[in-house]
């Protein structure tokens, strides 16, 4: 029985880090998302429409102009440091946070590719895993 207990440590421990692993993989995202600040001429201009229609959302339902060259670069920063958190580089309690707020910045992509009318299973499938393994 002892050795059962072992097993499902070992295999939830698996899939924690296969969590994590897929988790990691979001980060791409974010370097043009951070290049928008760098070098915005460099972005190809179907990804510059689409970071501006993405754009035009949140300032729909604020009210104010968000500009590109500051919403962006946040986002993608805040996605590349929560990220980290949540592979733990800054520890179990950020980690914890890092993992909670993420699954916040995943329900706000799904509000836009709502309002934009693309696929919303990435965000909610990552936002849910992010969550989820908070309990393994």
């Amino acid at each position: 029985q002892t050795q059962n207990v072992m097993s499902l440590f070992a295999s939830v421990d698996l899939w924690r880090k296969v969590a994590t692993g897929v988790i990691g993989l979001t980060a791409a995202p974010a370097i043009p998302m951070i290049g928008v600040a760098v070098a915005p001429a460099s972005l190809p201009n179907d990804l510059t429409t689409k970071f501006a229609t993405m754009a035009a959302v949140w300032s729909d339902l604020t009210g104010v102009k968000v500009q590109l060259s500051i919403f962006y670069p946040f986002i993608g920063v805040c996605k590349l440091v929560g990220i980290a958190g949540i592979m733990g580089f800054f520890g179990r309690d950020v980690e914890v946070v890092c993992s909670v707020l993420y699954a916040i910045l995943c329900a706000c992509a799904t509000y836009t590719l709502y309002k934009i009318k693309e696929p919303l299973f990435p965000p909610i499938f990552i936002g849910a895993l992010s969550l989820l393994r908070l309990r393994l």
